[in-house]
């Protein structure tokens, strides 16, 4: 019986394509272990999975409004927030509350309310966090009329703004530079080493008032944008950049 000259040829490509498929796997299998013995050298995995850390934050959500020399800003009465952050199998989370200012600032610049959740998921090379913030309670500073620090502000307790948004980035160098080191503390980077990096930003900000931002009498100098109860704004970005840690004696790191 004699076999066919196509036969043969599709034998001998399939063992070609078969061959090509093993040596890349092999290839890629000692380029693993190649940075996986180089990363040893650079960065120590610590093998918790589980760990909680007190997070102590100063972060606010202030808009304005500014026409020529006329800026009028919002802000809400929140300077600090405490909370914790946790760290399981990979998923960190953070959750912070305001601290409650004095009876005096209250007075002054009236009361507001937030929450403040993150969450992030950490690989060798890449990060993405998640973010929202809700605020209620702001107050109104104008530059062209100052007021003493003892003088209450006109403060809009129906205000409340959300603030949402995604973060992610990359870094190139995964072999040396370690990004948990510096964001979780799941790693340590035991010499100093750097990466090229290139992260990208997407935010919405919403904005509510159960009435006028601005009351009428700065219709004259901001015209119809005086007449706002609501806003809405996102946000896209992507940069390049470089990131380095120096690390000094093992212990301690910039």
């Amino acid at each position: 019986m004699e076999s066919k000259p196509g036969a043969h040829r599709l034998v001998i490509g399939c063992f070609a394509f078969f061959s090509l498929l093993s040596q890349h796997t092999l290839a890629q299998k000692g380029k693993r272990e190649l940075d996986s013995l180089s990363r040893t050298m650079y960065v120590e995995q610590f093998k918790s999975y589980f760990f909680v850390w007190p997070v102590l934050k100063q972060r606010n959500t202030s808009f304005f409004l500014k026409n020529g020399n006329t800026k009028l800003s919002y802000a809400p009465n929140v300077n600090y927030h405490l909370g914790a952050g946790f760290f399981v199998f990979g998923l960190g989370v953070q959750i912070v509350f305001p601290l409650s200012p004095s009876s005096q600032s209250e007075k002054i610049y009236g009361h507001s309310s937030a929450v403040d959740i993150q969450a992030n998921v950490l690989g060798k090379n890449w990060g993405v966090d998640l973010f929202t913030q809700n605020y209620r309670g702001y107050y109104l500073e104008d530059n062209n009329k100052p007021l003493g620090k003892d003088i209450p502000r006109i403060q809009r307790p129906d205000i409340t703004t959300w603030n949402n948004g995604v973060n992610g980035i990359y870094f190139f160098n995964k072999r040396r530079y370690s990004m948990r080191s510096t964001y979780n503390y799941y790693e340590r980077q035991l010499r100093s080493a750097g990466s090229f990096i290139i992260s990208g930003n997407f935010n919405i900000f919403s904005m509510r008032a159960d009435s006028l931002l601005f009351s009428s009498s700065y219709q004259p100098v901001l015209g119809y944008a005086a007449n706002v109860n609501k806003m809405d704004y996102s946000t896209v970005s992507v940069a390049p950049g470089y990131a380095y840690t120096y690390v000094i004696r093992k212990s301690y790191f910039i």
